[in-house]
């Protein structure tokens, strides 16, 4: 039975691996993103705040793909957010007044 809750969570992650491996190629020469790290992580996030917040499946078995498609979608925007404001910050000089 874990094996098939670990099967339909791995194929719910792929959305999310199609959104970074998409923006992996797009935003190559500014930006780096590594697709299945942020994928890993943002699956493992929102695994975690699936049973830290009690989501109740109401559908069973196969509403677990989907809560865990939109719990990790989340999880996805919220990181390469985070990700863009890192980089984008750090390769700037940011010069303080009075120095």
């Amino acid at each position: 039975m874990a094996l098939i809750y670990l099967l339909l969570a791995l194929i719910s992650f792929l959305p999310c691996f199609v959104i970074t491996f998409a923006l992996t190629v797009l935003l190559r020469p500014r930006y780096t993103i590594k697709p299945l790290r942020l994928t890993l992580l943002s699956g493992l996030l929102a695994l975690v705040s699936g049973f830290v917040f009690n989501v109740e499946l109401d559908g069973g078995l196969l509403s677990f793909p989907v809560a865990v498609s939109l719990l990790s979608g989340i999880w996805t925007m919220l990181l390469l957010g985070g990700a863009g404001l890192y980089q984008a910050f750090s390769r700037r000089k940011v010069i303080l007044p009075g120095r």
